[in-house]
């Protein structure tokens, strides 16, 4: 049911967990909380392909319905952690990556999302979201970046660009003054 003549995105769930002395209930809670959060990913809307890899769940789904199914996730990863069988034990994220339309890159957008799990303790969050995506992370996405200068140029250009035009439409000098700042 995807097609894909359109823009898809992937996203990765990466679970937290805490773990006790009982490691054995431990285990059981977290395979509980997975079980849990497969239904309750299976029951949403929207046509998306889901699958669990190693430790992590990844989701491919359409980008025009990034708003509602970020939305969603929230609202289901939130429910899900606050149960009190898992409250204070194990917690998701959800990170994702950049959408793309031919299913070749599709890969990349999963890199891009996995490779920002290890750093997303790092990442500006200040109103706790559990959706985090790779591409509204604006100047924070290239700060964990390998290094990839064409990238890096391009997003500065854009922002630039974007100062320059608004410069000239309203008479101001925020260029300047952003290079003098630098």
């Amino acid at each position: 049911g995807l097609d894909f003549s359109k823009p898809y995105r992937v996203e990765v769930i990466v679970i937290d967990r805490k773990y006790g002395v009982n490691l054995e209930r431990d285990e059981h809670t977290y395979e509980y909380y997975v079980d849990c959060m497969n239904r309750e990913i299976n029951s949403m809307k929207g046509s998306f392909m889901f699958m669990r890899f190693l430790n992590k769940f990844v989701l491919l789904f359409e980008a025009q319905e990034k708003k509602e199914i970020e939305h969603e996730l929230e609202q289901l990863l939130r429910r899900l952690d606050d149960r009190p069988q898992f409250k204070g034990l194990i917690r998701s994220t959800c990170i994702l990556g950049a959408a793309y339309r031919d299913p070749r890159d599709f890969g990349q957008s999963y890199q891009e999302a996995k490779n920002l799990i290890a750093r997303k303790e790092l990442l500006p969050n200040p109103r706790n979201k559990k959706v985090l995506s790779a591409g509204s992370m604006g100047i924070y996405k290239y700060m964990f970046n390998s290094g990839n200068q064409a990238e890096i140029l391009s997003y500065i250009n854009e922002k630039q660009r974007k100062l320059e035009e608004d410069d000239h439409a309203k008479g101001t000098i925020l260029q300047d003054t952003l290079l003098e700042y630098y």
